[in-house]
């Protein structure tokens, strides 16, 4: 189906963008003395240099998957928004 595939979409290019970020924030966050992190750049940085490319994209799957089911419900939400909407306008203005 359309809304299936293009929040399909949607959510793997969201996840491949934002991913690397997110992992960044939360190695800071878990950091909670600020020795080894003290920033979401500097967490960003020592990933990259130290453990590649790769170690920005751990859990990425599962955040895949949650971004594609949680942009599928918004669109459906939106669709049936705009129907209910639609079809109260039109009963309204008859």
């Amino acid at each position: 189906c359309c809304s299936c595939s293009g929040s399909t979409t949607a959510g793997v290019i969201a996840a491949v963008l934002t991913h690397p970020a997110d992992t960044a924030k939360t190695c800071m966050q878990a950091d909670l003395e600020c020795k080894t992190y003290p920033t979401a750049r500097a967490a960003f940085f020592d990933h990259l240099q130290n453990k590649g490319v790769a170690s920005l994209y751990k859990g990425g799957l599962a955040r895949t998957t949650r971004l594609c089911g949680a942009f599928f419900i918004v669109s459906t939400l939106r669709e049936k928004v705009v129907q209910y909407k639609s079809s109260n306008l039109e009963a309204g203005g008859k």
